[in-house]
């Protein structure tokens, strides 16, 4: 029995373990997560932290979806490298997996750059998943002041949803104004005047130079030389394609991974969707588009339904990768606005799906 492993359970690997059962109900498919849940909608953690909501009630598939589907699920299971040309992957507790086909669809982590100093610091957070919330609600309850370094969807969501604990919330934003590219200048000037009606102060044209604390994140030093206190950090920038456990390997990196039409990478039966994929000119704030997840949910259909065809040996009828990226409905919780679509950020964002990167 052929065998296909997808790292990563969120929009583009679940799209392609349905996809790929959809087509074949006898393939073996195994998913592995680092995370301990099944697929969430991702896009929607700000509400565990705004309204108390139950992380269940973020699940995409009833309880028992991957038993239904005959889909081995691994959560809370990390993979630490891939080997190749054994077609094997070896997790953590050194347990070895082997396929005939793989799909890396592991996503993206916020990262502070190694030009800031005390980055390591407890306290300074990605908001990427119900794992990043679930530390911020813990450190609530010693902090006074929460420093949000980053503009894009998902920091504004973040700062929007810590407004509503009486906590003084300030945006750090290299921006001169608010979702710069995805915005037109009135409807960003109406969004951040509802920002500061709650109490959320925007720094534009700043960025942080240095995060002190002995341990846990007591401060952040801006470029101004402005010192500003907090207990919580998180971070809307820097973020970095989860492919370390490519590093050294046949797959081409720079630093997400490198496609064809077809999201094959340059290794034939390893394909790739979602924020993994290479970006050819990333935005460092604004990296969640307002369809990514649709972008993402697509591209792990096409991948899943390639991988099987390579299995198929009917690589003439694996399906490319769409030219269009239409625009996108842009959440801020309980808002929504309309994208700009005559701005350059759709084109970024069909740069940063992966299509057609091979020409460069």
């Amino acid at each position: 029995m052929k065998h296909i492993v997808i790292i990563g359970n969120s929009a583009a690997g679940m799209s392609a373990a349905k996809a790929i059962r959809i087509n074949d109900k006898d393939v073996k498919i195994t998913m592995v997560s680092e995370e301990q849940y099944p697929a969430y909608r991702r896009f929607e953690i700000a509400e565990i932290l705004m309204n108390k909501l139950n992380p269940q009630k973020l699940f995409l598939n009833p309880n028992e979806f991957y038993e239904t589907e005959h889909i081995d699920f691994l959560p809370g299971r990390k993979v630490d490298r891939v080997i190749p040309k054994k077609n094997a992957i070896i997790l953590f507790d050194k347990t070895k997996i082997v396929y005939d086909a793989l799909i890396v669809a592991s996503g993206s982590s916020a990262n502070v750059s190694k030009d800031v100093k005390g980055s390591g610091k407890h306290g300074v957070l990605g908001f990427r998943n119900i794992g990043n919330v679930q530390d911020i609600t813990e450190l609530i309850p010693i902090s006074h002041t929460v420093c949000v370094w980053g503009a894009g969807i998902a920091g504004i969501n973040a700062a929007y949803a810590m407004s509503k604990k009486n906590l003084e919330i300030k945006i750090i934003s290299s921006k001169a104004r608010i979702l710069e590219g995805i915005l037109n200048e009135d409807m960003a000037k109406s969004l951040e005047n509802l920002l500061k009606d709650k109490r959320v102060e925007i720094l534009f044209n700043k960025s942080i130079v240095e995060i002190f604390g002995n341990g846990d994140v007591k401060a952040i030093k801006l470029d101004s030389g402005k010192v500003i206190g907090c207990g919580i950090l998180i971070l809307d920038k820097n973020l970095t394609p989860n492919t370390k456990f490519l590093e050294n390997t046949e797959v081409n990196i720079s630093p997400g991974i490198r496609v064809d039409e077809f999201l094959r990478s340059s290794v034939e039966n390893i394909f790739a969707a979602g924020d993994v994929l290479n970006r050819r000119d990333p935005k460092e704030e604004y990296f969640d588009f307002p369809n990514s997840w649709d972008i993402a949910v697509n591209q792990g259909s096409i991948a899943g339904e390639n991988a099987l065809k390579f299995l198929q040996s009917k690589v003439d009828q694996m399906i490319s990768c769409p030219d269009d990226v239409p625009p996108g409905k842009l959440r801020i919780l309980d808002l929504e606005l309309e994208a700009a679509p005559a701005l350059d950020v759709f084109n970024d964002a069909l740069n940063s799906s992966g299509c057609k990167q091979e020409d460069n």
